[in-house]
């Protein structure tokens, strides 16, 4: 099987297993009176099975990626940067501002990475970001698993 359609078959796993720790919690208890509509052991065993088929699946994803697991690590990193930058500060300019309860005062701000080094930044890392998936898929679609 190529390593696309591994990580498409582990996000299914990784939904049924939801889906079924979700029907579990939901049915597990009923009233007297109220049967459960679900036998709720056999959905137990079926998540248990989900479950082992899920680590055996990633074990193997995990062994097969290591060619990649550099593109992997620096995706998670630039987009942790983006994160950064979109959250920092970058107010300039002159301002008045409340100052206490009563008055205002003028403030000058000056920064040292402006907004549009910041946005020129994120788009330079966006493009990075990009090309480093490009080769992931690239390697997902040649190499299989077992």
């Amino acid at each position: 099987m190529k390593l696309s359609k591994a990580l498409k078959t582990k996000n299914r796993l990784v939904g049924e297993i939801n889906k079924l720790q979700q029907l579990i919690q939901a049915e597990n208890l009923y009233e007297e009176l109220n049967q459960s509509r679900f036998d709720v052991q056999q959905l137990y065993e079926e998540l248990k099975e989900n479950q082992t088929k899920l680590i055996n699946l990633k074990t193997h994803l995990a062994q097969k990626n290591s060619g990649i697991w550099k593109n992997i690590f620096e995706i998670t990193e630039l987009k942790g940067r983006i994160q950064f930058l979109k959250n920092l500060n970058t107010k300039e300019g002159t301002f008045r501002e409340r100052d206490g309860f009563t008055g205002t005062t003028e403030r000058k701000y000056i920064v040292q990475i402006n907004k549009v080094k910041v946005e020129n930044e994120i788009n330079s890392i966006e493009e990075r970001i990009l090309n480093l998936q490009d080769e992931i898929d690239e390697y997902n679609s040649i190499h299989t698993i077992e």
